[in-house]
């Protein structure tokens, strides 16, 4: 599916292809790229795609819509269920011009399914090329980015951007405290992380803690726990900050998840 197996995909004569697999908690793709698009989708499980530009958090209500030749990771957090289809964007218009979070509606998770049991004759038959057409239709949806962490280009800011990613006592720093260990002023390190993020470090840390709290909501652990964990002082907070970024509250996104799709 992915890496040196994901070829017959990129170079079957069928404009379109998918595939399906099953993946155990921590398994992760090295970084390869397509001649392809693709689609992500994970039927059950948190997934993480990274690329140079950025991460997304992919949860079941979500897939990730993957341009040609973009580099990029797969890993998934608990066991996964990964439906993937592949596109040739030389034979098919009205394809999303970049990169993103697409919405999974019903009936998009329906027809990824189908289009990914098909394998790589996915619209050899005139079924297939029904299902092809309402993807297309589905992909129009517009992209969601409040699954993503932008990446700085800046490769010492890049470290920052990791070690917040990560638990732990510097995941509180400031801006003040980083600024201070690049041997930089503050003024400089807001400037150019706003200028290669085009986000501010403040909202860029409180997205990525947001993002670390999906897998345990996922997990079903408590509202008050997920809260507790991303350093929050009560759930109320928790819930303010979520809502406002995902907007949804985290029981609305629990249900979803169970779900596997956007009501």
């Amino acid at each position: 599916m992915h890496g040196q197996d994901a070829k017959p995909y990129d170079t079957a004569t069928s404009i379109l292809t998918g595939a399906a697999a099953n993946f155990t908690e921590g398994h992760e793709t090295p970084f390869h790229c397509h001649a392809r698009c693709q689609l992500l989708y994970a039927v059950e499980g948190l997934m993480r795609v990274d690329t140079p530009g950025g991460r997304w958090l992919v949860p079941p209500a979500r897939a990730v819509w993957i341009s040609p030749w973009v580099e990029h990771r797969m890993s998934v957090r608990g066991p996964a269920r990964i439906r993937s289809l592949f596109v040739d964007s030389q034979r098919v218009l009205g394809l999303p011009a970049t990169d993103g979070m697409i919405p999974v509606s019903p009936l998009l998770r329906a027809v990824i399914d189908e289009l990914a049991s098909l394998g790589l004759q996915a619209i050899e038959t005139r079924r297939g090329r029904l299902m092809a057409h309402l993807l297309r239709e589905e992909l129009s949806a517009p992209m969601d980015p409040a699954f993503h962490l932008p990446w700085p280009t800046d490769k010492r800011i890049r470290q920052v951007c990791e070690a917040l990613s990560v638990e732990g006592e510097r995941r509180d720093w400031d801006a003040a405290h980083w600024a201070d260990a690049l041997a930089m002023s503050v003024k400089t390190f807001q400037r150019h992380f706003q200028k290669q993020t085009s986000t501010s470090f403040g909202q860029w840390r409180l997205r990525a803690r947001l993002l670390s709290s999906l897998q345990g909501l996922m997990a079903g652990d408590s509202i008050l726990q997920v809260a507790l964990a991303c350093g929050y002082a009560s759930q109320s907070a928790f819930t303010l900050a979520f809502r406002r970024h995902f907007g949804m509250a985290p029981s609305a996104f629990q249900a979803q998840s169970h779900a596997g799709v956007q009501a």
